[in-house]
């Protein structure tokens, strides 16, 4: 029996075959071309979209700044800053953007600077700006708060003279260098030694007591006289440990005498306070603030 003999396909026929498979590759290619040009130009819009959100976020968080600078300069009572005034009040607001904005303003002189301690000792019959500090360690439970605050000290003050000084820190297993100036900010405390990030966050175990990292702040200029707590706004540890712990009830009647009214001066303490604290009380207190911290989110 005979089979039959295989079909042969002509050269017409592998030519036809060819140029389909060669259309449907330029086919595909096309489409991958057109995805391709679709999804850049979808990223595009992406990044421009997300550019003009940009922008629309910063331009409203510049009008809160001016805005709030505003509300600072139309303070009706320069010489006298308390936390029941308009520009102590967060707010939220709503940009012509439609951006939604809630801004507050924390008065900077309601904490302890710490860069105090780099005006050196102003007056021998002054209570030194390193025993406040040592005392507001030791409400946040450092047990070796005197050495910690000798070392800030040491590592802001403008002399290479002290125990945490030059040569001491260059015989550390990572030698550096005291910067011998005032804090830029509170990140840089961290590299003085005996302060980690830990310790600036640890609380005490009292309700509603406050770390370390919030009692204190680091204003970035050279002075030559302390910058000043307001009494109207302190945080109530920061009045103790400027006081000093003989004299706990003073710093409880300027509590008690706030909340009811603000003081407009500070000649109540004077009557109040042995002449040492009464002139300490002179130079790191005041009614009024300088220095405030604008907060702004979009």
């Amino acid at each position: 029996m005979m089979k039959p003999a295989p079909s042969r396909k002509s050269p017409a026929s592998r030519r036809r075959g060819a140029i389909l498979v060669l259309a449907l590759a330029v086919v595909a290619l096309a489409g991958a071309t057109v995805l391709h040009s679709h999804l850049v130009a979808q990223a595009r819009m992406k990044a421009d979209r997300g550019a003009l959100t940009t922008a629309l976020l910063d331009a409203a968080l510049e009008d809160a700044v001016q805005n709030s600078l505003l509300l600072l300069a139309d303070d009706p009572d320069a010489l006298l800053d308390h936390l029941d005034e308009p520009w102590a009040k967060p707010r939220e607001v709503e940009a012509p953007s439609g951006v939604n904005l809630y801004v507050s303003i924390e008065d900077a002189n309601r904490r302890f600077d710490l860069n105090n301690l780099h005006t050196g000792p102003l007056d021998a019959t002054l209570r030194p700006a390193e025993d406040m500090l040592a005392d507001l360690l030791l409400y946040t439970g450092d047990y070796e708060s005197s050495e910690h605050a000798t070392a800030l000290r040491d590592w802001i003050d403008p002399e290479d003279e002290g125990p945490r000084e030059k040569r001491w820190y260059e015989e550390q297993i990572l030698p550096q260098r005291p910067p011998n100036r005032p804090l830029a900010s509170l990140t840089e405390l961290p590299s003085v030694t005996g302060f980690t990030r830990e310790m600036l966050d640890r609380k005490p175990p009292q309700p509603e007591a406050r770390s370390f990292a919030e009692l204190v702040t680091a204003i970035p200029f050279s002075r030559s006289r302390p910058v000043a707590v307001n009494v109207n706004t302190a945080e109530p540890e920061v009045l103790r440990c400027i006081l000093g712990p003989a004299f706990p009830t003073v710093a409880e009647t300027i509590l008690g005498v706030r909340d009811r009214t603000p003081l407009v001066s500070l000649d109540s303490l004077a009557a109040v306070l042995p002449p040492r604290e009464a002139a300490t009380a002179a130079a790191f207190f005041s009614v009024r603030s300088d220095w405030f911290v604008i907060n702004a989110r979009a």
